[in-house]
């Protein structure tokens, strides 16, 4: 993050160009842009406008916005429909725009969004949208993709700016001392801090979902343990209640083998009952987690195929052992027994 207060816009726009083009003649730099805002900083700016033509109400809308530089979502690595901004989207050129997916789903949904005018409610002048990129979250990772609005840094000046690089290879953070050298021969006076990279600030933001997402795997664990074991305590109730019927079936002559798998199939049956209800509900509410998960789906197959197939491993042991029990009954005890 670079503050440089005091410059006003030319003389401000002039120093970020410099310091554009000085780092992207650096060899361990792949792309560089600057932004007033970045990814995961927990800022973006309110925008006031109007969008002529929008499919809602828009004589006020409220939308976060940011000023970029161009290649802005070059650097990192955002796909754009249409262009992004270029060096000669300045003052004396029309004004543009870009929105991103979300901005465009909400205003123009199922039409083309590039070409169309939006105008703030404070200036007359519309401005043309030019691009459309995938949605960035610049607050939370679990955060609803929100209409952003981007500003070309040529058309509006800000006295801040995150410098984004996108290292040719190795450490990024390895990159920050030749951006301070190159910071200090345009103005020794502005300082660089708050440096991080985007992978790192994820981490942070992580990191404060690991103590009850641990929390959560023990509740999980300590579930799925009761949940076995008072299977294991139904399924031995039950072969303890039939104690007598099992007695009287191999006295008849039923083989054991032949109890062993009626009273096993017996409980999975019950197992898989359960499954058959647990699963469609399971799979219905799973839907209201989504503002919960970051990088997972609610709904996720491969998930609700393995949750399923530990369960079923977990059933056939604590099916299998009461079976067994029973299959080794002693008749003459259990005959005897009321």
């Amino acid at each position: 993050h670079m503050p440089a207060g005091g410059y006003g816009a030319e003389d401000g726009q002039a120093l970020y160009r410099r310091l554009q083009e000085a780092l992207e003649r650096e060899p361990a730099v792949d792309s560089v842009s600057l932004a007033w805002h970045a990814p995961l900083s927990g800022m973006f700016m309110a925008v006031y406008l109007s969008v002529p033509g929008a499919a809602v109400p828009t004589e006020q809308q409220v939308v976060p916005g940011n000023v970029v530089s161009p290649r802005y979502f070059e650097t990192l690595g955002v796909p754009v429909e249409g262009r992004e901004f270029s060096a000669s989207d300045d003052g004396d050129s029309e004004l543009v725009v870009v929105v991103n997916r979300a901005f465009a789903d909400r205003f123009w949904p199922d039409q083309p969004a590039l070409g169309r005018e939006v105008r703030l409610i404070r200036g007359d002048v519309p401005r043309r949208v030019i691009g459309v990129v995938e949605d960035l979250r610049y607050r939370e990772l679990d955060e609803a993709a929100l209409p952003i609005f981007y500003f070309p840094m040529g058309q509006r000046f800000m006295e801040a700016t995150y410098v984004h690089v996108r290292a040719r290879s190795g450490d990024p953070r390895a990159v920050a001392p030749i951006i301070r050298e190159r910071l200090a021969a345009l103005d020794p006076r502005i300082a660089l801090h708050d440096v991080h990279t985007l992978e790192e600030r994820r981490r942070e933001l992580l990191n404060e979902w690991r103590g009850p997402a641990w929390l959560a795997s023990v509740i999980a664990g300590v579930t799925f343990i009761l949940t076995v074991a008072a299977l294991y305590a139904v399924m031995a109730g039950a072969v303890a209640r039939r104690t007598r019927e099992i007695a009287i079936r191999l006295a008849l002559g039923a083989r054991p083998r032949q109890v062993l798998r009626a009273l096993r199939w017996h409980g999975l049956r019950l197992v898989g009952l359960g499954v058959l209800i647990g699963m469609p509900i399971a799979w219905v509410l799973s839907a209201y987690l989504e503002g919960l998960l970051y990088g997972v789906v609610p709904r996720d197959l491969p998930t609700f195929a393995a949750v399923l197939a530990v369960v079923l491993l977990a059933a056939w042991p604590a099916c299998q052992r009461p079976a067994q029990r029973a299959s080794r009954v002693d008749l003459m005890s259990a005959l005897r027994t009321d």
